[in-house]
């Protein structure tokens, strides 16, 4: 189990791509590679060209996949420096991340409260992949199931979104739009069996070149959202202010 690993565990990974972790099993990987840099920056004699040329931080991405949906949290880390590509063979001088948000505040900012350039309410699929954390996280095993029919589980399940729904303060048009209607009953059919392989394999790909821009340095990642539409197959980044 997860919580059997201790903290200082995570750290001597360049990238970490969990799945199905819970909200709180998330902010405690974050906070504990955090508490590792900042011991890192303590040691005598360190300054900022010593951090930049130093191994980048831990790499540390949440993600899932829900029908034909997929959502990512990624955190590049605050001393995460890069060269963005400026055309064949040229790159731009050393950049750092900006704004940087910690995995762990992006988890603790009320979802009522995000909105972006181009967003005005919060993204439906972050907030659907929130939704499910938070429900995966509620029913534990595969044993709560157990010895449910389908009907009892579409219920606990259309009471428990609606439940958080209201603790979160977000209606359901937000969840649920003309374009892209979506009936709470049939999601938790999704919410039992969510992947799809063919939208696994693209977020796949598209997260697997952003641990290759934070391995190498090059390239601008993508700070700090990505959301995956499989209906359209679009994958766009959206910034997430702590």
């Amino acid at each position: 189990a997860l919580s059997s690993i201790p903290d200082d565990y995570f750290a001597q990974f360049d990238a970490i791509v969990a799945s199905r972790l819970s909200v709180e099993e998330s902010k405690r990987i974050s906070n504990a590679l955090q508490k590792s840099m900042r011991d890192k920056e303590q040691k005598p004699g360190k300054n900022i060209d010593d951090v930049k040329t130093a191994k980048n931080e831990t790499l540390f991405i949440i993600t899932d996949t829900f029908g034909f949906d997929g959502c990512a949290h990624l955190d590049f880390g605050r001393n995460h420096f890069y060269r963005r590509e400026l055309g064949k063979d040229k790159l731009s001088d050393v950049m750092g991340i900006d704004p940087y948000v910690s995995l762990s505040d992006m988890l603790n900012t009320p979802l009522a409260d995000v909105k972006g350039k181009w967003d005005k309410v919060p993204p439906r699929i972050l907030l659907l992949h929130r939704l499910l954390m938070d429900y995966w996280a509620g029913i534990g095993d595969s044993n709560n199931l157990r010895g449910k029919g389908d009907k009892q589980r579409h219920r606990e399940f259309v009471i428990f979104a609606e439940n958080w729904l209201e603790v979160n303060k977000i209606s359901m048009e937000a969840i649920s739009t003309e374009s892209e209607p979506l009936d709470l009953e049939h999601f938790a059919d999704i919410a039992r069996y969510p992947e799809i392989s063919p939208v696994n394999a693209v977020l796949g790909g598209v997260l697997g070149n952003e641990v290759i821009k934070a391995l190498t340095g090059k390239g601008e990642p993508a700070n700090n959202i990505l959301l995956f539409n499989g209906f359209d197959g679009g994958c766009r980044s959206f910034l997430l202010r702590g």
